[in-house]
């Protein structure tokens, strides 16, 4: 990163897909919820979309906007990942204890 300061959101990138990618081979064995698991895909896919239209000088990249690209991003990633959340628990979880 100190070399190639651009390179922040593909290491970001490929990061996140590889905790999912281990995630899923270790819990292949388990039941995922589908309908969850595809609402998460289809979540970050629509957040994918406002981050690289929300880049500096795009159409989503105006502060005098109530709708703010960057911002969605970041709304549209943590919905995406509760769904993921909510597809890869067992059932019947008890994360309070």
């Amino acid at each position: 990163v100190g070399l190639w300061p651009e390179s922040t959101n593909m290491l970001a990138g490929v990061a996140v897909a590889g905790l999912v990618a281990v995630d899923i081979a270790l819990r292949r064995h388990l039941p995922v919820r589908s309908r969850y698991w595809w609402g998460a895909i289809i979540v970050m896919s629509l957040a994918l979309v406002f981050f690289l239209g929300g880049r500096t000088g795009s159409p989503f990249c105006d502060s005098e906007k109530l709708l703010q690209g960057h911002a969605m991003w970041h709304i549209l990633s943590a919905a995406a990942l509760w769904l993921y959340f909510e597809a890869t628990m067992p059932a019947g979880r008890d994360i309070t204890t």
